[in-house]
């Protein structure tokens, strides 16, 4: 089932840029990451559901390699390591690590990016520009 993409949303609301033409940035908090899609070498995106009142919304995050490393700063070192190897070997094409245990993110900084169409979809992924991840001691 497709649900309709928030970043498009926003877009068709006119809440991806100020009055100044300058992008907004968004702030999403205590999102849960259960797994990584690999775009392309050193970029993933991670897609769930948010839901906004009655209505259940898709939302994907695209975010660079750095910002990938801040997220695993918060798990367990052995974790890391796992999850690090399992995206070096699933890294050819536009592949999927699921994670075992969900990585918390207690804010997300993001803008929404471009739209791009599909025969079955119109979507516009938030890009993260920051990250403040919970660790296992919070």
């Amino acid at each position: 089932m497709f649900y309709k993409d928030l970043g498009y949303e926003y877009i068709q609301q006119g809440l991806d840029r100020n009055a100044n033409g300058e992008k907004i940035m968004h702030h999403f908090y205590d999102v849960p990451i259960y797994n990584i899609d690999i775009i392309k070498n050193n970029y993933f995106t991670t897609i769930l559901n948010k839901q906004i009142d009655d209505e259940i919304y898709a939302v994907s995050f695209d975010y660079s390699g750095e910002i990938l490393l801040k997220m695993l700063e918060s798990i367990p070192k052995t974790q890391q390591k796992q999850i690090l190897s399992d995206i070096e070997r699933v890294k050819v094409g536009n592949r999927k690590v699921d994670l075992v245990f969900p990585i918390v993110i207690h804010c997300i900084q993001a803008h929404i990016g471009e739209i791009y169409r599909n025969i079955n979809e119109i979507y516009a992924p938030f890009i993260i520009k920051e990250i403040n991840a919970k660790s296992e001691k919070e």
